[in-house]
């Protein structure tokens, strides 16, 4: 009976090691100028980007995810977002080419899972008021998101980071366009 869980536990290790280079890559051939009327023009530019650590996943309680406080103490960092689409297998994807510089380590001991600092692309869907931003597009049960509301210059809301068995770790997120 313990192989079934083997399998699985190296299952999800290796979908996790698989897209463990979280920011996409992109070629620089393979880049195209967004359309002059895409909403998303108006991110580009220099983001000063803050995430708290409100909720931290406990132990297995059996077979159940449990959350539980964190420690609620802010992580910081800078998001680049450029104007310029990335394609991928020929396909445009919703992700700009960006630049994120944030370390978790000083809070939760460790970076956020299948994410890696510096260039690469975070796919960015503009609603209305919402945006949402998946800092580590094409990585399956890890990596981080987050998602809130537009206020001219700001984006406040929640964020989390994904795992094969629910959140790891959540909390609360906001941006400010870096003068």
């Amino acid at each position: 009976m313990a192989r079934p869980h083997f399998l699985s536990t190296l299952f999800a290790l290796t979908a996790c090691a698989s897209t463990s280079a979280p920011l996409l890559r992109p070629r620089t051939e393979a880049s195209v100028p967004l359309p002059a009327g895409d909403r998303r023009r108006s991110l580009a530019g220099l983001w000063n980007v803050n995430f708290a650590i409100d909720s931290v996943q406990a132990p297995l309680a059996g077979s159940r995810a449990v959350m539980q406080a964190g420690s609620g103490t802010w992580v910081t960092g800078t998001l680049q977002l450029t104007d310029t689409l990335v394609v991928i297998r020929g396909l445009p994807l919703a992700g700009l080419r960006a630049t994120v510089e944030v370390d978790f380590t000083s809070s939760l001991g460790r970076q956020v899972s299948c994410f890696t600092p510096g260039e690469g692309l975070v796919e960015v869907q503009l609603h209305p008021s919402r945006l949402q931003l998946l800092f580590t597009p094409g990585a399956a049960d890890c990596g981080f998101a987050a998602e809130g509301s537009v206020r001219g210059d700001s984006v406040v809301g929640a964020w989390n980071e994904a795992s094969y068995v629910g959140h790891r770790t959540a909390g609360r997120f906001f941006m400010v366009r870096s003068p």
